[in-house]
Order: structure tokens, then sequence, then C-alpha cells
């Protein structure tokens, strides 16, 4: 299509002029364009917000249903690599991140598997075992894991 006078045909819309026989982008009605794609209404910002919070809230239910789980899981006691006696005068135990540690208290021993941990985080041990003695108040440190520090 050739136009005269920079007049363009069916590219008004678009911020093309055709001029001598060549298409002329026009910066202006390019930014113009881009901007309104760009635009986001605060609506759609909201709609987008509770959607978010409507597919997480299922999975936060699940989460919060095992504690426990978020520190790893029940092992074997022949698994163990370490025992620690628990007394009324425990109060924090430090363990490996991916460690699996046998805790007596009494005449009862469990054991438990920390898992593999970015971070260091730490457990009241009570929340891995309700009702082993001397567990409440004995916080576990798990030391961030070699596998993610490189160490």
């Amino acid at each position: 299509m050739h136009a005269s006078g920079g007049q363009a045909f069916g590219y008004q819309n678009h911020g093309i002029h055709v001029a001598n026989g060549r298409p002329e982008f026009l910066a202006s009605a390019l930014l113009s364009n881009t901007l309104q794609i760009m635009t986001i209404k605060p609506a759609s910002i909201l709609c987008s917000a509770l959607l978010c919070l409507a597919a997480a809230a299922p999975a936060s239910g699940i989460a919060h249903s095992n504690p426990s789980a978020l520190f790893g899981s029940a092992a074997q006691t022949n698994a163990a690599t370490r025992t620690v006696v628990l007394t009324a005068e425990t109060r924090s135990v430090l363990v490996e991140s991916g460690e699996t540690v046998s805790f007596r208290a009494g005449d009862r021993t469990e054991s438990w598997t920390f898992l593999e941990a970015i971070g260091g985080r730490s457990v009241d041990l009570s929340l891995l075992f309700p009702n082993l003695e001397y567990a409440k108040g004995v916080r576990v440190f798990i030391q961030p894991s070699n596998l993610f520090t490189g160490g």
C-alpha cells in the first residue's frame, strides 16, 4: 500500500505511518500501546492475591496436621548413630542435619531421623515425642546440612 502525505491506511491504531512507500513507526504511539498493555488494574491485583490465598489454604491445613514431619521422621533404634540420655537437667541437644539419633529417658528409647535442612532449625523434643519423659522443654538444634552448604 502506498500512502501520500504521511497518511496511513489501516495502520492508524498501531502507530505505523507509511510515507514515501516505507512504514514509519511512531514512538509515542508504541509507548502508548505498551503502557496500556503494562497497566495492571488494582482489582486485578486483589483478585490475584485472593486466588493465591485460596490455593494456599488447603496446603497450609495439610502442613499443620503433622507438624513433626517438618523436622524428619521416626526411625528404628538400630539406625541411630548415637543415643542421648535425657535427664531432668537436659535443656538442649545439638544434632546434625540428616542424622538419626536415639533419645533415652528411663527405660524408654525413641529414635528420629532429622531432615536435611538448608538453614539451622530447632524444635522442642516434646513435639517429636510427646510421651517421652523429660522431652518437654528440651530444645533440639539442627545444624545446617553439608549437602546444601558444600561443606
